[in-house]
């Protein structure tokens, strides 16, 4: 990672915070393996009362090498504050622009630990390896290898600057190997399989945490990071939503609302009932930021899987840029000609040859490899696929703030009316409040009354015990639908020096409301 990019990307945690805005303020929330801060940007208005309203939650660069999301984060803390600044006062931000410092000082996905992937007993001894100087790690291919070392793909008849595995069905045989680049410097028969990568903090969180994979280390949480954003979470009950900005997709792709966890007590990815809510914001964010595609890998372990399946929050994974559409070759190919196997890819080199003039893709090209022989080193760019061009940060933030700014408006409101109070005979009057929800969605997730990780609407009834006849002196209500009106009431003997109110609490949506109530005599 050149030196200047590197720089910046440190910076972001810091960077469009204005000490002298009333309305911003840092927050460090832990220390990186290598001490670096791991920093939060808080938007609110009045700042000091960040705290004490509902809140959406934005976590970005946990993949030290996801450079879209922190540069992303940080145009969203300038454009949430500029050109948003009207929810401030309804709705705090905490958005933390790099979660993984070390990752992406180290110019890698994990963090500053490491790890001895071939099990060796040796640490990051086989590393890849540009061996061509061009600046870049991509890939080898090896035609006709050995029996020791068989062949696993073959060059794509539509395009042979793609890779493709055979398909027994068309007949196909295997003709190339294909490797990471670099040696084998271990002798152990593989190239660069053991290079200096540490823990990925995205693979260490509790909900379906890979716990045989060493990259999603020792047990969950076991990272500074991860353990420091949980922390967070825990500490703040008034979360209402949260972003994710990493390898994980939500958003464009269709969410798993059949699998279960291993114990088959949690959704995979989403439990059924909460399906048609998540696919109407998903909609809004293709509406709003105009991203159609997005890659995606596997989520197990993830932030946002966590925090929707243990804590019952609606959290939202975005690579944050996807690929524009460009010229269909799959459509534009002679009849005669073969179809790509791959779309996808294909469809990706036809955006790096027709709109970035084919940075994308390194053109394969003979190699003398010291232990292989004859290869042909190329394949694609780095962080291509995943990092838009230079100048469309801005642009994309734009989108992405409106998203979020929306999800933020559509809050569920609790809005009370009531006491209404009759009277029923001599001292007994009967007491009714109602609750609405005037807002756009439920007041809770269908998992989170499901785990009872967020804590419910808690209605009290404040006076002397011995004044109620009937109903429950604390009430708890675990959901209220968009538009839907919860009607409580009752029954109490009226003392003139004995005085009632009610009490309407609710943690998540940092609201409460003292409601007086005066019977007439």
């Amino acid at each position: 990672m050149p030196t200047n990019l590197l720089t910046a990307m440190l910076a972001l945690s810091v960077a469009g915070v204005d000490a002298s805005n009333p309305q911003q303020a840092v927050e460090t929330i832990g220390t990186s393996r290598e001490g670096r801060p791991i920093e939060l940007t808080i938007l609110a208005d009045p700042i000091e009362t960040a705290h004490e309203r509902p809140a959406v939650l934005v976590v970005a660069g946990l993949d030290g090498g996801h450079r879209v999301g922190p540069e992303l984060t940080r145009a969203l803390i300038d454009r949430l504050g500029a050109r948003h600044a009207e929810i401030l006062d309804e709705v705090t931000f905490y958005l933390l622009p790099l979660g993984n410092p070390d990752g992406a000082a180290g110019g890698r996905r994990g963090n500053a630990g490491t790890l001895d992937l071939d099990r060796d007993g040796m640490l990051d001894e086989d590393p890849p390896r540009d061996l061509d100087g061009n600046g870049m790690i991509t890939m080898m291919r090896r035609a006709a290898p050995p029996l020791d070392d068989p062949a696993t793909h073959l060059p794509d008849p539509a395009d042979p600057r793609l890779m493709i595995e055979p398909d027994p069905a068309r007949s196909e045989r295997a003709t190339h190997t294909l490797y990471i680049e670099g040696i084998d410097a271990d002798g152990d028969g593989l190239i660069g399989e053991d290079g200096p990568d540490g823990v990925d903090p995205l693979r260490n969180f509790m909900h379906r945490w890979p716990e045989y994979e060493q990259t999603s280390g020792p047990f969950p949480l076991s990272e500074n990071a991860s353990e420091a954003i949980a922390s967070f979470v825990l500490s703040r009950p008034n979360l209402i939503a949260a972003v994710v900005y990493g390898p994980h997709d939500n958003l464009i792709r269709v969410p798993d609302t059949d699998g279960r966890d291993r114990a088959g007590g949690s959704p995979r990815e989403l439990a059924p009932d909460d399906k048609d809510g998540h696919l109407a914001v998903s909609e809004r964010y293709r509406a709003l930021t105009g991203q159609i595609h997005s890659e995606h890998t596997d989520d197990a372990g993830s932030l946002h899987g966590w925090l929707y399946a243990y804590r019952g929050i609606p959290a939202y994974a975005s690579t944050g840029w996807g690929r524009p559409e460009a010229a269909d070759p799959v459509e534009e190919i002679d009849d005669e000609l073969p179809t790509p196997r791959n779309p996808d890819d294909a469809l990706w080199l036809a955006y790096s040859d027709q709109v970035r003039d084919g940075s994308g893709f390194v053109e394969w090209s003979p190699f003398e490899h010291p232990q292989l022989g004859a290869v042909e080193i190329g394949g694609w760019v780095p962080g291509f696929r995943s990092m838009p061009p230079e100048g469309e940060i801005e642009t994309l933030a734009a989108g992405h703030a409106e998203w979020i700014a929306e999800l933020a408006r559509n809050r569920a409101i609790i809005e009370t009316s009531g006491p209404e109070i009759e009277t029923i005979a001599g001292d007994l009057s009967r007491i009714r409040i109602g609750l609405r929800n005037v807002g756009r969605v439920p007041t809770r997730t269908h998992q989170a009354t499901r785990n009872r990780a967020n804590r419910p609407t808690n209605i009290r009834l404040d006076c002397d015990p011995e004044l109620v006849i009937e109903g429950r002196m604390l009430t708890q209500v675990e959901r209220i639908e968009p538009g839907e009106l919860v009607v409580l009431e009752w029954t109490v003997r009226n003392r003139p020096d004995r005085p009632i109110s009610i009490t309407v609490e609710d943690p998540v949506l940092a609201a409460s409301t003292l409601i007086p109530v005066v019977i007439s005599q």
